[in-house]
């Protein structure tokens, strides 16, 4: 039996890198849940400061509170599938290598996923970097954690750092 207490979840961002840039939407907090919403953010990620100025903001802002897009809206492709023109949430995964940034009371997590056999992220368990770094490291930090990860990745045809 494990006694950890979970964290409090202070805001929770997400960067999705493409060949030739970086994607870190807003990401709105619901009744049903989190998700990514406009305004999107695009970034060269090659640029540390750029990709720090991005991540500093994104944290600034924070997770809005709003509404749950409809049932209706939630089957439409949605502006991340639109701003890289993919058919499918599956032609953005397979363009993509997706970073999950959730900012702790005590800590920073930070994962990524590998890829799964058809392309697309990997399972939830399966996850290619998950690390916590101190709060203090701030937005510096998690650019650090994120450059470091894609220099190693060999799974996106085009990346370059």
């Amino acid at each position: 039996m494990t006694t950890e207490k979970k964290e409090k979840l202070l805001c929770w961002l997400s960067v999705l890198v493409l060949s030739d840039r970086a994607l870190l939407p807003t990401t709105m907090k619901t009744n049903q849940g989190h998700f990514s919403v406009d305004p999107i953010q695009q970034i060269d990620y090659r640029n540390r400061q750029e990709l720090i100025d991005a991540l500093a903001n994104a944290i600034k802002v924070g997770n809005p509170i709003g509404e749950a897009p409809s049932r209706e809206s939630q089957r439409e492709r949605t502006s991340l599938e639109k701003l890289v023109h993919a058919k499918s949430w599956a032609d953005l995964e397979r363009k993509s290598i997706y970073f999950s940034i959730a900012l702790l009371s005590s800590a920073v997590e930070i994962k990524s996923w590998g890829r799964a056999p058809d392309g697309t992220w990997s399972d939830e368990k399966a996850t290619s970097l998950n690390v916590k770094i101190p709060q203090e490291a701030g937005a510096e930090g998690i650019a650090d954690v994120i450059l470091e990860h894609l220099s190693q990745r060999r799974d996106l045809p085009g990346l370059s750092i």
